[in-house]
Order: structure tokens, then sequence, then C-alpha cells
């Protein structure tokens, strides 16, 4: 007849295995965070610099040599579906300003709680960093 129950050995082995392919397929977006350097900005059509800083979270340092990509803003309108525009760079990606700080412009037509969505490649991770800061505009 089969035996159901496994063999405390084969138990421990099995939860380690199972341990070691969850933090494999853990995203590194995990282990980053991104902030907002200037808590406001003035809403403008031609174009408002925002200033994002990318920090690595277990040492909590800065990262640098990131390329920021795939920038996107969106506004809640009460009453109305989310809203969202392309960002508009000023010189292709975004520019980076030395100790994890990164420069993007883009359009704030009006003013409110803008969320800004970011996507970045960061030296030796294999899989993109993303997070989302939330733009006060006045």
């Amino acid at each position: 007849m089969f035996k159901s129950a496994l063999n405390p050995l084969h138990a421990a082995a099995l939860a380690v295995a199972v341990a070691g392919c969850a933090s494999a397929f853990q995203t590194s977006s995990e282990s980053y965070r991104f902030e907002l350097v200037d808590s406001q900005v003035r809403a403008s059509d031609t174009g408002v610099q925002l200033r994002v800083r990318l920090v690595r979270l277990p040492d909590n340092r800065p990262v640098t040599g990131a390329e920021i990509y795939g920038q996107r803003l969106g506004m809640w309108m009460s009453g109305y579906k989310t809203t969202t525009w392309r960002m508009t760079a000023a010189v292709g990606p975004a520019e980076a300003e030395g100790n994890g700080v990164y420069r993007l412009r883009a359009e704030l037509p009006m003013a409110g709680e803008w969320s800004l969505s970011l996507s970045a490649r960061v030296p030796g991770e294999a899989r993109p960093v993303r997070g989302t800061v939330r733009v006060r505009a006045s």
C-alpha cells in the first residue's frame, strides 16, 4: 500500500526548495522605492520639473546609474474616470542629478493630486524596478 506521510527529512528538503523558488521569483521592485524630492510643484501646460530619488531599501542607499523610462502620469477627478497623460521628457529619458536623484519634465495642466508611475533599469537587476509617487500640483 502507498504511504502518504512524508519523511521529516524529505519535508525539510521540500520546504527549503520551495523557499528558494519563492525568493528567485520575488520582484526587484520590492527592494526599491521611488521618492518625490519636491513635495509640491506648480501646474503648467509648458512643463514642470519633477525630481525623484530611487532608493535601495535593504540598506536605504540612493541608486545611481539607473535608466528611468516608462513614465506615466494619471489624475483622479472625482466623479470622472481616471485620465492619463504621457510624460514629456526634456531630452530623452530622465536626467541624473547625482545621489540617486533623477530629473523629469512633465505637463501638469491643472492643479490637484497626480500619480506618477515610473520604471527603471537598475544595474545588476534582471527585472525592471517599478514604482509610483504622488505629485501635488498647485
